[in-house]
């Protein structure tokens, strides 16, 4: 495995060297020998005479092989991720022929973070994110325990020296996403979050609401978390009604004069339905709380629709008198 490394390593080295002379780097290429297993020779096969028995004419036994600059950056990384998989777990030297999925697997369970964002973005896998949020809710409910913090120390976390291991473990979190704020990646972690259950950080929060906010209420729905879906049905209405419209991904807020604005009307009575199947006071309370503001915003759409329709018909009748 170790040999296989260091292969790899001089067809690095020796792409950097040539790297200027590229300007596509996915149609690069480069040429290596072809290693003696990847030469199909015939089975007691003399070397020397054909079957014919004449002898053979002398000729070059040397073949090359083209890989791609893609291909190769893809056999390093899963090389040296077993590589630093087996000085964690040393019975895991002992695998072969694994899978891209099985060696991120690994890597995750070894705490291995950076490296398997890495193998990941290279082998269109999904990111680990759902694994890495289960360690950071571990290590929030067990912050005494070393060994839940042990993979810390295994990644590179860009934190200040007077944070915690749980503060570094959710900044770590939070700059992984960052990096890929789709809703899948999102949708991954805010989903482990509430299935923990565990309080969804703020940065999480608002970069779910801003994606999709219409999703992120159905899924804290979906998990029975129904104050914070509240929370959020109140929260996107008032944008819609011109108070923090930007936070919700909006570009405009309900007016006679601007683009119409769409709300998921069928996600607030999914969040309706719920609480009034329950009996306890707070969920009555969030349950009238959600019908006043729903009511309050079909109030400020029929003056607006009003407004709309007076706008555009005396637009009309200007052009009719300028006709």
């Amino acid at each position: 495995m170790r040999s296989s490394v260091r292969r790899f390593h001089i067809l690095s080295t020796r792409w950097k060297i040539l790297a200027p002379l590229y300007i596509f780097y996915k149609e690069a290429w480069i040429l290596e020998p072809m290693q003696f297993s990847d030469i199909r020779v015939a089975v007691n096969a003399s070397p020397k005479r054909p079957r014919s028995g004449d002898e053979r004419s002398k000729k070059s036994t040397t073949k090359l092989s083209l890989v791609t600059v893609e291909e190769l950056r893809k056999g390093y990384l899963m090389v040296d991720s077993l590589v630093k998989i087996s000085q964690i777990k040393p019975d895991s030297a002992k695998l072969h022929n694994l899978s891209p999925s099985e060696v991120l697997g690994l890597l995750c369970s070894c705490g291995l973070y950076d490296q398997a964002f890495l193998l990941a973005q290279y082998h269109n896998l999904p990111a680990p994110l759902a694994s890495l949020t289960a360690r950071c809710i571990t290590l929030a409910k067990q912050p005494s325990q070393s060994s839940c913090s042990d993979w810390l120390s295994c990644n590179e976390v860009n934190s200040t020296d007077e944070m915690g291991a749980v503060e570094r473990a959710w900044l770590y979190l939070q700059q992984q996403v960052e990096k890929q704020p789709s809703w899948d990646n999102l949708k991954q972690v805010l989903s482990q979050v509430l299935s923990a259950p565990y309080p969804v950080p703020f940065w999480l929060l608002k970069l779910c609401k801003r994606e999709d906010a219409a999703a992120t209420i159905r899924i804290c729905t979906q998990y029975s978390n129904l104050e914070l879906a509240v929370q959020l049905s109140i929260g996107l209405i008032g944008a819609v009604s011109g108070r923090e419209t930007a936070d919700y991904g909006l570009f405009n807020s309900l007016q006679s004069n601007q683009p119409p604005v769409y709300l998921p009307y069928s996600v607030f009575d999914q969040v309706l339905f719920q609480l009034k199947g329950k009996q306890d006071r707070a969920s009555r309370d969030l349950y009238q709380e959600l019908v006043a503001e729903t009511t309050s915003h079909f109030e400020l759409l029929s003056r607006v629709t009003q407004d709309y329709e007076l706008l555009h018909s005396n637009k009309l009748s200007s052009v009719a008198m300028a006709t």
